[in-house]
């Protein structure tokens, strides 16, 4: 699935397996419309027995509360296996919202050159 520019009013979820864990892009804007498509995208693509996930937020320019929600309830279905959730290339929006809501102490929040360094292959 191609990686749609931030503002085109939908997401697009891509895996990059590039990396030593699986890494989940999202483009665009992360809404109730489109969370069935990452649901989809987790259940074929993501192996919660594997090193780890990252979403990279890189590309992400919304993110509504069920956005939000799909990304707790990833990281509560991964908790069960001990199977760690990072994020990294949040924007500065972003960012300060996960901070206002306290998700900044849910999740691993990792800048661009810390997700480079630490898994890299």
């Amino acid at each position: 699935m191609p990686c749609l520019a931030p503002d085109s009013g939908v997401a697009s979820f891509q895996v990059n397996d590039s990396f030593k864990i699986k890494v989940i892009e999202i483009a665009g804007r992360f809404t109730i419309e489109n969370r069935d498509d990452f649901q989809e995208l987790l259940k074929n693509q993501v192996d919660m027995n594997s090193a780890g996930t990252c979403i990279d937020a890189t590309e992400l320019g919304y993110i509504d509360s069920s956005g939000i929600g799909e990304l707790l309830r990833l990281k509560v279905q991964a908790a069960k296996s001990n199977h760690p959730i990072y994020i990294f290339g949040l924007s500065d929006s972003i960012f300060k919202m996960f901070k206002m809501s306290q998700l900044n102490h849910v999740f691993s929040i990792l800048t661009k050159e810390e997700f480079a360094t630490k898994f890299s292959k």
